[in-house]
């Protein structure tokens, strides 16, 4: 875990604005054990993003949307908390990345675009590199940008070729597109094997979750020390 001055600060003074009825206790404790622990500081906020980031819902009748983000605009409060953590090296690129899904529950796609494109020269594993240009992708589709969206999944795939949601996601644009033919063998290439790696685009709304790859690797790096 990363350690860094007023940032740090910043987000312990956080820690104790955020309501902490209904959280994980276990991960409310730890912070009170190492609140100066970025990992855990970040791994708070998005526990406190849980039932408050849903996404707009797709063919929802008029108002539906428009009445749910005029319900919990609490949401919002976590891009400040976030916002310390993004001077932070070991969490920056996450906390970027968290931001930028925080902005696309209210459908502001131009500032997720901005916070997801920000996280990828900081992003240092695979998952949040992937991350940074398929969630891009997402954001550009949704602005009509289909060149552009189709340019980041494959990105995302140059990363992780065998993740399913940037496959889903190109060959359903391709497909639109009149490019059948491709469409068909990108999604016959992807599913005719069975993959061995995680899909990161599946695992963002499970928290830490999405560093499980990394952290089993680690523990048994320390276990054969």
């Amino acid at each position: 875990a990363g350690r860094g001055g007023a940032g740090h600060l910043a987000t312990r003074r956080w820690f104790y604005l955020i309501p902490q009825s209904g959280e994980p206790q276990a991960l409310v404790h730890a912070i009170e054990r190492f609140p100066d622990d970025s990992q855990f500081q970040l791994a708070r906020v998005v526990a406190w993003t849980w039932g408050r980031d849903a996404e707009p819902l797709r063919n929802a009748e008029p108002g539906v949307n428009e009445r749910m983000r005029t319900a919990r605009p609490a949401q919002l409060e976590a891009i400040t908390a976030f916002e310390p953590l993004t001077a932070i090296p070991a969490v920056a690129a996450e906390a970027w990345i968290r931001t930028g899904l925080v902005h696309v529950t209210v459908s502001d796609h131009v500032a997720a675009l901005k916070a997801f494109e920000t996280a990828r020269p900081l992003a240092a594993t695979t998952s949040l590199k992937y991350l940074s240009h398929f969630l891009a992708g997402r954001s550009l589709e949704m602005l009509n940008r289909h060149d552009e969206a189709i340019v980041a999944y494959e990105a995302a795939l140059a990363i992780e070729p065998s993740a399913e949601s940037a496959t889903v996601a190109l060959a359903s644009l391709q497909f639109l597109r009149g490019e059948h033919d491709a469409s068909v063998a990108l999604i016959d290439k992807t599913f005719a094997k069975t993959s061995t790696t995680t899909d990161p685009g599946r695992l963002t709304g499970y928290g830490f979750y999405l560093h499980w790859p990394e952290i089993k690797a680690a523990m048994r790096a320390e276990l054969k020390e």
